[in-house]
């Protein structure tokens, strides 16, 4: 007769211990059945607007291509603050979510249109800038196609700086609380949008801030003799100057 190995005698005195020693052989009862399906991820549907001669600025943009991919990147500022802020309208008006990344910083935020960025809070939050759109969406509708883009005077030695990405530069569309104001800035060696200011609707009245910092300066101070007299601060948020349109 053949001896066990001792592989078997090794399991025997493991399978004596354990019943020794109480060990329940019982196994909890396997449920084949189907696990219970997950309700499908919701799907956006676009919903363009509608191209139109003689309407709003986001049916006049709405019949421009679309932003390329690679486009971006060879934009430079001061040169092509104009078509980078058109860029963003086109987004909006073809209601293009997926390709905000394209225009803006990953730390982008929006608020209120005012240089020193009151309200501000992320654009592209957890909802991937779905609540910037629809706001961008409803301002800009307030503005007629042929509204003029204006830029904040930039001078002929900060364009270096601006070029560089050390300095951001402003650009606007219409005026009042209709007005759309964006911050733009070289990031990486690609010009894009770090702040976009507007009211989604008209506020019904004033609005007041409460320890009202300084209007951040749209140019770096000029060097100035000790004898000189003391600069004093404009008290317009952006001073424009009128760009005509680029295609």
């Amino acid at each position: 007769m053949r001896r066990p190995s001792q592989k078997a005698r090794c399991l025997g005195l493991l399978l004596l211990a354990c019943e020794l020693s109480g060990c329940s052989w019982e196994w909890e009862p396997i449920d084949w059945r189907a696990p219970a399906s997950r309700p499908p991820a919701p799907v956006r549907v676009p919903q363009p607007i509608q191209p139109q001669t003689d309407g709003d600025i986001l049916q006049h943009y709405a019949a421009r291509p679309d932003v390329s991919e690679l486009e971006p990147r060879t934009w430079e500022l001061p040169f092509q603050a104009q078509r980078l802020a058109i860029a963003m309208l086109i987004i909006a008006a073809k209601d293009r979510r997926e390709d905000l990344p394209l225009v803006l910083t990953e730390d982008a935020r929006w608020g209120y249109p005012d240089r020193r960025q009151f309200g501000a809070v992320p654009i592209l939050g957890p909802d991937g800038g779905e609540a910037f759109l629809a706001a961008l969406r409803s301002a800009a509708q307030r503005l007629p196609a042929k509204s003029r883009w204006k830029t904040a005077p930039i001078a002929p030695g900060v364009q270096p700086f601006v070029r560089s990405g050390a300095e951001p530069m402003w650009i606007s569309v219409g005026t009042g609380v209709d007005a759309i104001i964006v911050r733009e800035r070289v990031v990486g060696g690609v010009a894009q949008i770090d702040y976009v200011g507007f009211f989604a609707a008209p506020p019904a009245e004033p609005i007041h801030v409460y320890g009202r910092p300084a209007i951040p300066p749209l140019v770096a101070p000029p060097r100035r003799r000790s004898d000189a007299p003391e600069p004093v601060e404009a008290e317009d948020p952006i001073e424009d100057v009128e760009m005509p349109e680029s295609e």
